[in-house]
């Protein structure tokens, strides 16, 4: 098994002191890269967030850039195979695709693709959560501490 020397989200809020990146541009261009493999497998991963996100050193002493890899499979399924919602979990942010009420949904390849996109928003914005609004309305309107079930039906509501 191979050490890894931080996560994602260490590097975001700059408690990570390993090897610097060459560029954010490559940071992320890893991580899509690592997706579309996993993509081209027929493989959803459904759990990307920072902390899943590890940094690992080069494995040739003359590569500077660390690699990045995905982490945590526990809920990676194969596209387009139905699931019941409760037996997946309910990933880190938000997805619309999966705020309905419906028990039974075909998770695709496009779960993924938007909570990379959040992954992006969140590296790009040093750290800040794309759903910070929601989160506020929620704890407003609803006079509950924000969750991600609440989330999900706020966005419903929303609608």
């Amino acid at each position: 098994m191979e050490r890894c020397v931080g996560t994602l989200k260490e590097w975001v809020n700059k408690s990570y002191d390993g090897p610097s990146f060459k560029s954010v541009t490559d940071m992320l261009c890893q991580i899509t890269l690592g997706l579309e493999y996993l993509h081209s497998l027929n493989v959803i991963h459904y759990n990307l967030k920072p902390q899943n996100v590890l940094i690992s050193l080069p494995y040739k002493p003359l590569d500077e850039n660390p690699i990045l890899k995905l982490s945590d499979f526990c809920y990676v399924m194969q596209s387009n195979k139905p699931v019941l919602k409760y037996r997946v979990g309910i990933p880190y942010w938000p997805v619309p695709e999966l705020s309905s009420s419906d028990a039974k949904r075909s998770i695709t390849r496009e779960v993924d693709v938007f909570l990379l996109g959040c992954l992006f928003f969140y590296v790009l914005s040093g750290g800040e959560d794309p759903f910070r609004e929601l989160k506020r309305f929620s704890t407003k309107k609803y006079g509950q501490r924000y969750s991600r079930r609440s989330t999900s039906r706020l966005m419903c509501d929303m609608k």
